[in-house]
């Protein structure tokens, strides 16, 4: 921003402001495998860190696939379990899912889980700060935001910073309402819409929350290379059928 030019976007990519953007139709579509490399490229630029670092692991595929890229690149530079945090209720579906993929990846030789079990009681003095925090009165954000902040809470008190699965579902359409699309062209033009909301919503929470414990999250979905490569997938791949 500037007194002269006023407020200027400077993030802005074709897959998003083009509106006759529609690279599947003309060319070669991206290898399975060159995703799985841009996306672990995306990784490691977000393990450059001189404090001791962590992920988030909620037990859905978004965290689950980060941790399969990230263990091994972890393993080439440490010998120590890499710290792990999930927030939930005792015997949640949450918390039983990350249980099970810390098995798959190794268990507590690779992998130092480190859960936050809560209960409802643990809730009702955190509205306040959370709110504060927050700066919003919106009831579903702040109901999302009471396990952030426990998260965040628990993760803050061991380490700095910490990748975290967030933004997956805005560019794979991972929602559950997605199956109620009836074209692909509806699937990314939906896309595009919950991703310029994202400042608003899941970032807004994710941010604030972490922050609120000296906590600095990392989002490699979101990465502006690996989204402009998703988003120029023919959406068709992306409907639920």
């Amino acid at each position: 921003w500037t007194p002269k030019t006023g407020l200027v976007r400077y993030y802005q990519p074709d897959w998003l402001f083009d509106d006759n953007f529609a690279p599947w139709l003309y060319q070669e579509q991206p290898s399975d495998e060159e995703i799985r490399h841009a996306f672990t490229q995306a990784v490691q630029k977000r393990m450059m860190s001189d404090v001791e670092y962590g992920f988030l692991l909620s037990g859905g595929v978004d965290s689950c696939v980060l941790s399969h890229v990230l263990l091994p690149l972890y393993r080439k530079e440490n010998d120590t379990p890499i710290p792990c945090f999930t927030v939930g209720m005792e015997n949640s579906p949450d918390l039983m899912a990350a249980k099970a993929m810390v098995d798959a990846l190794g268990g507590p030789q690779y992998v130092d889980h480190r859960p936050r079990i809560f209960t409802g009681n643990d809730v009702y003095d955190l509205i306040p700060k959370i709110i504060y925090h927050m700066e919003t009165y919106e009831a579903e954000l702040i109901r999302s935001a009471i396990p952030n902040w426990l998260l965040a809470e628990r993760a803050g008190a061991d380490v700095k910073m910490v990748l975290t699965g967030e933004g997956a579902d805005e560019i794979f359409a991972g929602y559950l309402y997605f199956m109620d699309a009836e074209t692909p062209e509806q699937v990314q033009n939906e896309l595009k819409r919950i991703y310029q909301m994202l400042g608003d919503i899941n970032l807004h929470r994710t941010d604030r929350m972490t922050m609120a414990h000296g906590l600095e999250a990392r989002v490699p979905f979101l990465d502006t290379k690996f989204t402009e490569l998703v988003m120029s997938l023919d959406p068709q791949l992306k409907v639920v059928d």
